[in-house]
């Protein structure tokens, strides 16, 4: 056995603990691309819903449950909330509106309806309305039938762990459940995040009932 100096076997001490944190560093880097990111933080390129109000908008989601005033304006506890953001989703140069929705009626512990609206002349059409989805939505630059593949995080409801599902428009509509989507395992998110409030710090735009 040789002897080493004080010095010496002080030395050869560091020299293992760097070797040793630089196996553990690459180690963790080459792992953290595989693993799934926390949702909030995945993205560079992240969007806040807008803070104003949009009519039109609420005229539309409105259409879809004929119901929500009447309970609404006698239980505060139906109470609706919106967020959305404008993006072009077809490339026909006219923005669609992504909107996520929040309340009882829309939400489960699965997560929130997330809908679709193209613009029409002066009003907006529903294209989509995707059950259990969680913000924020990621926009894809990659396109299914000349329209932009989202990705949506599900989570909850009996999911565990959460994973990124891919939602393609069919033609017609993208898919009624982000369960339905397409389950992406070890796949490095891309795209630009909408709605990526923190949801339990901004409230969102209440649905009128009157």
């Amino acid at each position: 056995m040789i002897a080493l100096g004080w010095s010496r076997r002080k030395m050869l001490r560091r020299l293992i603990i760097i070797a040793t944190l630089a196996t553990v560093s690459s180690h963790t880097a080459s792992i953290s691309s595989l693993l799934p990111i926390p949702n909030r933080q995945r993205q560079e390129q992240q969007l806040y819903s807008e803070t104003v109000r949009n009519t039109r908008l609420e005229k539309a989601i409105l259409e879809t449950m004929p119901e929500y005033r009447e309970k609404a304006r006698s239980n505060p506890d139906y109470h609706i909330w919106y967020y959305y953001n404008k993006v072009d989703l077809n490339g026909d140069g006219t923005p669609e509106l992504l909107v996520y929705l929040r309340g009882r009626e829309v939400c489960g512990t699965g997560g929130c309806n997330l809908m679709v609206f193209q613009f029409n002349r002066s009003s907006y059409r529903l294209i989509s309305d995707i059950t259990l989805a969680n913000n924020p939505i990621i926009v894809s630059g990659r396109r299914t039938r000349g329209w932009s593949d989202l990705l949506v995080y599900v989570v909850g409801g009996g999911v565990q762990p959460g994973y990124y599902a891919l939602l393609q428009f069919n033609g017609k509509k993208y898919p009624e459940n982000a369960t339905d989507g397409i389950r992406l395992r070890s796949y490095r998110v891309k795209g630009k995040a909408y709605i990526a409030d923190d949801i339990p710090r901004n409230p969102g735009i209440l649905l009128p009932t009157d």
